[in-house]
């Protein structure tokens, strides 16, 4: 069975990687295990605290980078934005046939680090500078935990447009 954009994020792609109409997305494929964001770290040296931000939060911010670069590149959007992440994690090794099925069916979702949230401020930081000017842009954020398809493997894909006013929103 062929998964399509559709399919993973509920969009359609753009044809010309510009957002040339307000409902086209520009779409990134991170592969590789999700990444969620982490906490600032302190350290005393020689009596002074300073804080740093762990490794894998910058290896991980700078590898989302270089995916929404080398798809995409640099657009820097302006206005209110929308965005869907879709965050495919691994299904566990030590699961029986029955629940690996009922995770390739969708039928069951990782409950299981990283964290939705996480994840999502490491993408949308990552991304400042040169997907929009900031994320405080982002109007709307739609995000899903699944697990992986053998075929897909591990992975995170962002997708994003102009947000658009619509009557079929479910807070109006």
């Amino acid at each position: 069975m062929a998964t399509t954009l559709m399919d993973l994020l509920g969009v359609e792609p753009s044809r010309t990687g510009l957002l040339d109409e307000c409902d086209r997305w520009l779409i990134c494929h991170i592969p590789g295990k999700p990444v969620a964001k982490g906490r600032p770290r302190a350290r005393s040296r020689g009596g002074k605290v300073t804080l740093y931000t762990p490794d894998t939060t910058l290896k991980g911010e700078a590898w989302v980078r270089q995916c929404w670069m080398d798809q995409v590149g640099q657009v820097l959007l302006s206005g209110p934005l929308e965005v869907r992440l879709l965050i495919h994690n691994p299904i566990p090794k030590s699961w029986n046939l029955k629940q690996q099925a009922l995770a390739h069916a969708d039928q069951t979702r990782p409950v299981t680090k990283p964290d939705l949230d996480n994840v999502g401020k490491l993408a949308l930081d990552a991304l400042n500078g040169i997907g929009w000017f900031d994320d405080s842009q982002v109007v709307r954020l739609v995000t899903d935990k699944r697990f992986a398809m053998p075929s897909l493997g591990t992975s995170l894909w962002i997708a994003v447009r102009e947000w658009q006013h619509s009557d079929r929103d479910w807070l109006a």
